[in-house]
């Protein structure tokens, strides 16, 4: 019987592209600090979702990680989008679906299934500065900040994520974090008995929190600001370190302030991974082949209320993560949670002619008070007008 030459190139090549795809995104520097790549791909010890089901998830989740894929820039530093195998596979996603289970093994596409899931969860887009005026980048990627409204976050390094200044010191492999984790760790530092006996009750957490964040540096919360010049200040203030200001990219995050986006309601519940995810790793009770991106989804309130003069001066608000996924000092966010994205502000040593240095020295310009110097101290700045 005559073997048919052209299956035998359909498969040949589905079974390829499949091994292509999964090369390629494995080898993103996102997904190998996040995801253990190193397991076998034949050893699931799962119940087969139901093959439809489990079929448009996956199309889904390919269809996503184009929408929502990780940026770079060249070397002009041009904002370009990383090029992905995988939209081959949207040519012909019923004859590559079929032909992979059927022949490539229904492993392999759970695999790929969960890979792209991780992908799409942690990929932020990234963009790229094209003024020293931030407001002017701003304007180019969503028009009028007015009608769109965000809070910002400067941080000095790109590298450092959202994470609270309490959960960096977690020493254990996998921790759930609720409101009783936090009690309690708040107790065994003796901040709890300090604050109570200062200011007689700790019956709101919100302004215990907040008065810890300013203080010890020690809460769930993280400093966001309703100004982007406030946090540029503080993604490209000097800290006295020439090699590393130099060599250093800074960041800015930007959260819009979506309608119904901030949860006051829910309950604090934290899964947080110190070490990578494998295929078998447990997430809100389900196995992570069996997850699906909603349950990824990261609920948060917006703590507003300005609680001391200095939050008062940088236009502060809190970020409190009510429910989300931390895997290796990484918020898992996908791109469905909201309006979410960093801008990298290049390090002078990139010959970048827009660098920290260039948006620092427009940033005061415009707004002297900004000064590093006078957001961590308010008083100061109408010290020196005095002199």
């Amino acid at each position: 019987m005559e073997k048919d030459t052209d299956f035998e190139t359909r498969k040949a090549f589905y079974l390829k592209l499949l091994d292509e795809t999964i090369e390629s995104i494995e080898n993103t520097e996102c997904l190998k600090s996040v995801f253990d790549t190193s397991i076998k791909k034949e050893s699931f010890p799962y119940t087969p979702i139901q093959y439809k089901a489990y079929k448009k998830q996956l199309k889904d989740l390919i269809e996503y990680s184009i929408a929502y894929t990780l940026h770079d820039y060249n070397d002009d530093h041009e904002y370009v989008p990383i090029e992905e195998k995988t939209s081959i596979i949207l040519g012909d996603y019923d004859n590559f679906f079929n032909m992979v289970c059927s022949y490539g093994g229904f492993d392999k596409v759970v695999y790929l299934y969960t890979i792209l899931m991780i992908f799409y969860c942690f990929g932020y887009t990234t963009i790229f500065p094209d003024s020293e005026d931030l407001d002017d980048t701003l304007y180019r990627f969503v028009g009028d900040a007015e009608l769109t409204p965000f809070w910002f976050r400067g941080v000095s390094n790109f590298n450092y994520d959202l994470v609270p200044s309490m959960y960096r010191s977690i020493t254990e492999d996998y921790v759930n974090i609720d409101y009783d984790y936090v009690d309690n760790k708040y107790r065994q530092a003796g901040l709890t008995d300090s604050f109570e006996k200062i200011f007689s009750s700790n019956n709101d957490r919100s302004t215990f929190w907040a008065y810890m964040q300013h203080s010890t540096s020690f809460s769930p919360l993280i400093d966001f600001s309703e100004s982007l010049d406030v946090a540029g200040a503080f993604a490209t203030k000097y800290d006295g370190n020439p090699d590393k200001y130099e060599c250093e990219d800074a960041a800015i995050y930007f959260l819009a302030r979506e309608e119904g986006k901030s949860d006051s309601t829910s309950k604090l519940n934290i899964e947080f991974f110190r070490k990578p995810l494998n295929i078998n790793s447990i997430i809100f009770g389900n196995p992570i082949y069996k997850c699906k991106v909603s349950d990824f989804e990261v609920k948060y309130r917006i703590i507003s209320e300005k609680t001391n003069d200095r939050m008062k001066y940088q236009k502060g608000v809190f970020l409190e993560i009510r429910k989300g996924v931390f895997v290796c000092n990484k918020l898992m966010f996908p791109a469905t949670s909201g309006f979410f994205f960093k801008l990298r502000i290049p390090a002078m040593k990139n010959n970048s002619w827009i660098n920290k240095n260039r948006i620092n020295d427009c940033i005061k310009k415009k707004h002297p008070e900004y000064s590093d110097r006078y957001l961590l101290d308010p008083y100061l700045f109408f010290q020196e007008r005095q002199k």
